[in-house]
C-alpha cells in the first residue's frame, strides 16, 4: 500500500518533530510570608495549606503566652 503525497508530508513532519529536542520544563515557585503575630494571616494561611497548626505552635514557641528564646543555632557573622 503506497502513501499518498499528503501522508508521506505528514509523515516527514512527524519524523522531524521526533528528532527535535523537548522543550524546557515549567516549573512553578510561589513565595509566601506570614506574619506569626497576625492570627488573620495564620489562619489564612492554615486554610490555603502553607502552614499546619502543628508548625504554628512550633514556630511561635508552643502555648500561648509562651515565648520561644532558643538561641539561633547558626553564628552570625560578627557574632
Amino acid at each position: 500500500m503506497a502513501l499518498t503525497d499528503e501522508e508521506k508530508a505528514t509523515l516527514k513532519k512527524l519524523q522531524q518533530k521526533e528528532k527535535e529536542p523537548s522543550g524546557p520544563p515549567v516549573g512553578k515557585v510561589i513565595n509566601v510570608t506570614v506574619d506569626l503575630g497576625s492570627d488573620e494571616q495564620i489562619a489564612r494561611a492554615i486554610k490555603h495549606g502553607f502552614l499546619t497548626p502543628a508548625e504554628v505552635e512550633e514556630d511561635t514557641g508552643g502555648e500561648e503566652g509562651e515565648e520561644n528564646d532558643d538561641a539561633p543555632k547558626r553564628k552570625g557573622y560578627f557574632g
